[in-house]
């Protein structure tokens, strides 16, 4: 409701606007930006618990008490006004980092358990671990923390209010200026403003969370009854699909991949609305349980399907990137063979193979590597963590054997009475299943 009221008031509003009122929107923009500049360089380094804890100390210090502070230490050698806006960038970014390190210190730990002994045993400088490993895998938090870290800086009033002169006034201490000389349509027009400055960076900077597949209410119908699902997966998440035969792990992929359309709710993939987008036309790989290549095509007709669905042979560009991905997957000079001449472990291969070539953002897994023995299955795991990371790519795997889960998901999604249920970290399901998951295993 007062959101409301003040898009209704501040829409005449905005022709009431004065240059006084766009130069404070300038300063609170570059306010903003410093501010998440300098939080994200700061919580870089400390994403860590210990960081965490560290920076959490500076929410139980007033904003206020900081910038009094400063200003008293800054009085005796500089004019105190000329560093408004420095200063409110400063205290503002401080008053983020705890909220900041909150997003992204999960997800750092999760990178340095993964790769850290690799990128030390190879020596990466810094820069080199920062442009290569950590950006690639901190991308949406740091874009979600960037976000949120920019909406907080945009709206703040506390610091500026002690520093500021007439012309270094900021879109929020604006606001408050027109209201207390009474001109109530131009302050209105002005928190319209402000409000549409803080959405729309937090939009800009979290335009990856947009990425996450949603499932919004879905129901899916099956033989006995549907399935449910209200849940979000993000980008590059590896995911396993556990439950009870029959519970539907096979529906939710087949929902996902568009083979089964929903009896209600909704799907997004990048904003994109995907309820009713055709299979062929969804941004999803898949590998069957089998059938993944046409026994009748050799490795190189079956793999340039990806890159040419007409069905038109090969040209020399085609060959060269089928065979760049059969010898990414160990498959080198098997390009003109047939299915039936390769073992399980080999087609399983090729069937990878295609998916890099496809290179689509979301991977589906129906229990392709089933049939494998023990040592080749842990082979095909490895193998598509290795493909799924190269390509980025969000990954759920329906498998029925808890150390599958274990060795490749960094989280879980269990398929029981109905429903799918939100993902949980695979260590926290594995410490504490589900009553559900324990009458499986019959616990």
């Amino acid at each position: 409701m007062p959101l409301a009221t003040v898009v209704l008031r501040g829409l005449p509003g905005l022709t009431q606007l004065g240059p006084d009122t766009w130069r404070a929107a300038g300063h609170s923009l570059m306010l903003a930006l410093g501010s998440t500049a300098l939080c994200l360089l700061w919580a870089l380094p400390l994403a860590t618990r210990r960081g965490e804890l560290w920076a959490l100390s500076s929410i139980a210090i007033s904003p206020l008490v900081l910038g009094t502070g400063l200003f008293l230490m800054l009085r005796p050698y500089v004019n105190p006004f000329s560093m408004a806006l420095p200063v409110t960038g400063l205290i503002n970014a401080l008053m983020a980092l705890p909220f900041a390190l909150r997003i992204l210190t999960p997800e750092a730990e999760a990178v340095a358990r993964d790769y850290g002994r690799l990128r030390a045993s190879l020596r990466m400088t810094p820069l080199a671990r920062l442009r290569l490993v950590w950006l690639p895998r901190l991308r949406r938090p740091l874009g979600f923390a960037a976000g949120l870290t920019a909406a907080l800086a945009m709206g703040d009033l506390g610091v500026i209010a002690l520093f500021a002169d007439p012309d270094r006034a900021t879109l929020p201490l604006q606001v408050y200026r027109l209201m207390g000389s009474y001109r109530m349509e131009a302050a209105a027009g002005a928190a319209l403003l402000l409000l549409m400055f803080s959405l729309g960076l937090f939009w800009i900077f979290d335009r990856e969370g947009a990425s996450v597949l949603r499932l919004e209410d879905i129901r899916l119908p099956m033989d006995r009854g549907d399935l449910s699902a209200d849940l979000a997966l993000a980008p590059g998440a590896r995911v396993a699909v556990l439950g009870p035969s029959g519970a539907g792990k096979s529906t939710l992929l087949d929902g996902i991949a568009g083979f089964r359309a929903p009896v209600s709710g909704r799907m997004t993939w990048e904003g994109r609305d995907l309820t009713r987008t055709p299979p062929e036309a969804r941004p999803v790989s898949i590998l069957f349980q089998d059938g993944n290549l046409f026994p009748h095509l050799s490795l190189l007709r079956n793999l340039t399907l990806a890159l040419r669905p007409d069905g038109r042979r090969p040209g020399a560009e085609e060959r060269e990137r089928v065979t760049g991905a059969l010898r990414r997957v160990g498959l080198e000079g098997m390009a003109d063979r047939l299915p039936g001449t390769l073992s399980g472990g080999q087609q399983s291969r090729a069937a990878l193979a295609r998916v890099l070539l496809m290179a689509r953002p979301i991977l589906l897994l129906d229990e392709p590597f089933a049939a494998l023995g023990p040592g080749m299955k842990r082979e095909m795991l490895a193998l598509v963590q290795e493909v799924a990371e190269a390509l980025g790519a969000l990954t759920l795997m329906v498998t029925h054997d808890p150390e599958d889960a274990r060795a490749f998901a960094r989280a879980v999604v269990l398929v029981a009475g109905g429903r799918a249920h939100p993902p949980v970290k695979t260590g926290a399901f594995f410490d504490n299943p589900p009553e559900a998951f324990r009458a499986y295993l019959g616990q």
